[in-house]
């Protein structure tokens, strides 16, 4: 009988995790952008308003644009004392208990609690930095989200129980999926975890007989009752305080048919991602007086919401991301946003008569149209198709995932808003004097590396997993269909993997259709299901093909003393063939590292000592079948941490200048600023948007005061004296206004040849090799031209460095994308060497007489 302490060991380890997570991200601040009044300070301002006991405040076309539960719920966490990050985090964390509570009937080990419980801890969307520091909606649609699955899979687990019992769980379904709807507009996917959930539900209570079905339809209307009373609660205090009964406008019939008549008109070309063009806009005035009253405002000089990337000033075209807010703001520029009700009169009128015009054949048009998907075009199937693979890559790897929150956005007006509503500290701005900096001492910049270290790791992992889980799904799915039984272990799997799905389909079309939609907040809600989906894939797994996997590896190892003989010298012809191909690839790869070259070589010969060495007894028993389980589980570890870069350089700040700076890096190479800037030249060393703050620093970047910087720099001349230049770089060289070059100049400091990078974007940084064979002895600079204003608009270059070998850069950015993996290395290569020393116990016990 094991001791009370060991039953309990798992749950305070999940504690200490907690205690430590929590411990990490309190060296994360939030990253405030002032003057987003469509986004983070729509909400603060709405909070304000709440606690000031007005509800939302004066009406305002942007007053009941966005659903008010996150608004309430940083109030809540206002009066309550706490910090907001903490708060969100609990929340996150009460969410996942709350699964991990409804799945008790499968989770029937400690140890299964904790692994579930690991992996929504260890996720890496709760402690991203560039967006989920912000103010954003999705702290509260995550675990909300959540707990619309722990309701569903405590109904569906607990078949048999009582009303009593499922009562709890019922009110907890409905009431979350109310605060689902109050929080976000684009929720529909959410329906695609109870279709398939629900689905199996009511199929159960139709096959458990009449008394199951009327208990089932009791549950139904109390969680429909759960689901419309905060609905009600809210419409009712917008009829009192505004005069209109719902709940936000974007859901509001009106609103959605004139926006859907603006996209059906078809005159002047049809671009993409542009749902009603300024060529549509001008044929509108003539038909729609409404719309006309719009024009001053939408053909004004500085149309605030005009593309100015893909587009000519002249041209201003609005993408369909932002079309609806012009709209809107277009509505109260011209004075028709003093009350909801005339606001959405005046919308009903646009809607009228355009499709009045539509109909009577006065403007080209396609079939009637409501809501915020523009009509289908042949481009968005086109498009769909050849996006939906690196899409999917970007929802399950994370691409550019950093812990380190940008720079804050705004004077000290707009930022003091933030400081004071959150409780918490907010990161660094660079125009704002009088707010208070954090502390920015070594262990909160520790924190953050540490995180990172963490959460790189994690993601690669989790992506490789879930294309496994995937993958074992569809083999299950086969089978049960097959033997035409399914157990609800895989309908919960299935049920993950819809909610994914579903989020992931929504932000696909936006990304086709609209914008480009590619950032981690996005990601949050749909990500929030892949640890559920592998822990349900798992169990599946275990309750189905486990016990066969059991037999055949117990049958494995049941050796004779003949077969044990014979093992011993396949057992030293498998130690020459690694030592000959480990010696090969570690003289390859790392240029002869003497270090990492006898790392590898005692630890190959320790494992192949230990399968050679011999037995004294014939008798197999458990624990000698274990020792030989664990040695070939050692040696499958063990191997895999070869293919780690640097197998005993621990230090990793040493292995990042290994491959950045090797031999030969021009590390004295100086940048100038080329165009007008108050900032000395000094202040480009580090201007690169990279998370960790050592590695930063080895760049020259144009990031000198966050995203809004429009700049170029160049470096100092460098003297062609190689065949190739190989030159890190990170950011985003092919973006439109972003470019990284290479210029060749004569001696007169005429140009002979411009080299422009034609690599993609990479993660976090890449290298890029340039042939300057036809250059010898000739001058060239490096050009950094950055000429954008969002997050992307940063470019940065490392020292360069000459070469004669033609596959340097991709040797390097083979090393460089191994890093992501050293976390994730050097646990294999522990549990290797505690594995090794537990066979090796096992099997001196095994020997005893």
């Amino acid at each position: 009988m094991k001791p009370a302490w060991h039953k309990n060991s798992w749950f305070w380890a999940a504690v200490i995790l907690t205690v430590a997570k929590l411990w990490l991200l309190r060296g994360q601040w939030i990253y405030a952008i002032g003057n987003a009044k469509h986004d983070d300070r729509l909400f603060l301002e709405l909070t304000a308003h709440i606690l000031q006991g007005e509800w939302l405040g004066p009406y305002d076309h942007l007053t009941l644009a966005k659903g008010p539960l996150y608004s309430l719920f940083i109030a809540g966490t206002f009066l309550a004392g706490l910090p907001l990050a903490f708060a969100q985090q609990l929340l996150y964390l009460g969410a996942g208990v709350l699964v991990l509570r409804a799945a008790r009937p499968i989770l029937t080990s400690s140890r299964s609690y904790f692994f579930a419980y690991t992996l929504l801890l260890v996720n890496p969307l709760t402690y991203e930095g560039e967006s989920m520091t912000r103010l954003l909606r999705q702290h509260l649609l995550v675990p909300l989200g959540l707990m619309v699955a722990a309701g569903l899979i405590a109904l569906l687990l607990r078949r048999t129980a009582s009303l009593r019992s499922r009562l709890p769980w019922t009110i907890l379904l409905g009431l979350a999926l109310g605060g689902v709807w109050l929080t976000r507009e684009e929720t529909i996917w959410i329906f695609s975890i109870i279709i398939v959930i629900g689905s199996k539900i009511m199929i159960d209570a139709w096959r458990d007989g009449a008394a199951a079905r009327r208990a089932m339809a009791w549950l139904l209307g109390i969680a429909a009752t759960g689901f419309l009373l905060p609905l009600f609660i809210i419409c009712a205090l917008n009829l009192h305080y505004y005069g209109w009964f719902g709940t936000v406008e974007f859901r509001s019939s009106d609103f959605k048919d004139a926006y859907g008549a603006l996209t059906r008109v078809q005159v002047g070309p049809m671009y993409p991602n542009v749902p009603v063009s300024r060529q549509a806009r001008e044929a509108l005035y003539q038909v729609s007086p409404a719309f006309a009253e719009l024009r001053t405002y939408f053909e004004g000089p500085d149309l605030p919401w005009a593309d100015r990337e893909f587009f000519k000033p002249a041209e201003p075209q609005i993408l369909g991301g932002w079309f609806m807010w012009a709209l809107r703001d277009a509505v109260a520029h011209a004075g028709h946003a003093t009350s909801a009700k005339e606001a959405l009169s005046f919308y009903r009128r646009i809607a009228t008569e355009v499709n009045q015009a539509c109909n009577d054949g006065r403007i080209p048009a396609g079939p009637p149209h409501s809501g915020f998907l523009p009509p289908w075009r042949p481009a968005y199937t086109a498009g769909l198709i050849n996006q939906f693979s690196a899409h999917f890559s970007y929802f399950t790897y994370l691409d550019h995932f950093t812990t380190r929150p940008p720079y804050s956005i705004g004077t000290d007006d707009e930022l003091r808003l933030f400081r004071d509503l959150t409780r918490d500290e907010i990161s660094p701005s660079l125009t704002a004097i009088f707010i208070e900096q954090p502390k920015r001492d070594q262990l909160n910049l520790r924190k953050l590396e540490w995180l990172q270290l963490i959460g790189r790791p994690v993601s690669a992992i989790m992506y490789y997993i879930t294309l496994l889980a995937l993958a074992a799904t569809t083999l299950r799915l086969g089978q049960c269909l097959w033997q035409r039984r399914m157990p609800n272990t895989l309908w919960l799997a299935l049920g993950m993997w819809a909610a994914f799905m579903g989020a992931f389909a929504v932000n696909l079309l936006v990304q086709v259709t609209s914008f480009i939609n590619q950032y981690p907040a996005v990601v949050a809600a749909a990500y929030s299901f892949l640890p559920l989906f592998i822990v349900f894939v798992a169990l599946d797994l275990n309750d189905a093909w486990g016990p066969i996997f059991r037999r055949i590896l117990g049958s494995s190892l049941h050796f004779t003393t003949e077969a044990k003989a014979d093992l011993r010298h396949w057992g030293w012809a498998f130690l020459t063939t690694s030592l000959l191909l480990v010696v090969s690839w570690l003289l390859r790869n790392l240029a002869g590292t003497a270090a990492g070259l006898s790392t590898a070589a005692v630890f190959i010969l320790l494992i192949g000592l230990r399968l050679a060495r011999p037995r004294p007894t014939a008798t197999p028993t458990p624990h000698h079948r274990s020792g030989w389980a664990l040695a070939l589980l050692s040696l499958t570890l063990g191997g895999l941490t070869f293919f780690w870069s640097s197998p005993l350089e621990f230090n990793r700040d040493q292995r990042w200048k290994n491959i950045l700076r090797p031999a030969g890096t021009l590390i004295d190479l100086k940048f100038h600023f080329t165009t007008a800037s108050a900032l000395p030249d000094g202040r480009l060393m580090g201007a690169a948007g990279i998370p960790s703050e050592n590695l930063r620093n080895t760049f020259y970047g144009t990031h000198v005061e966050g995203p809004q910087t429009i700049t170029n720099i160049q470096s100092d001349p460098i003297t062609i004296t190689g065949p190739y230049l190989v030159v890190p770089f990170a950011g985003f060289p092919q973006a439109a206004g972003n470019a990284l070059i290479l210029r060749i100049e004569d001696v007169s400091g005429a140009m002979l040849q411009e080299i422009i990078c034609p690599t993609p974007n990479p993660r976090d940084l890449s290298f890029w090799q340039i042939d300057v064979r036809a250059y010898p002895f000739q001058s060239a600079k490096l050009i950094l031209h950055d000429q954008r204003t969002q997050n992307e608009g940063w470019v940065a270059v490392a020292p360069p460095h000459f070469t004669s070998n033609e596959q340097e850069a991709a040797q390097r950015e083979r090393h460089w994308q191994l890093e992501r993996w050293t976390a994730a290395r050097l646990i294999l290569l522990a549990l290797a060497l505690v594995t090794f020393a537990w066979s090796g116990l096992l099997s001196r016990r095994a020997d005893r007489p």
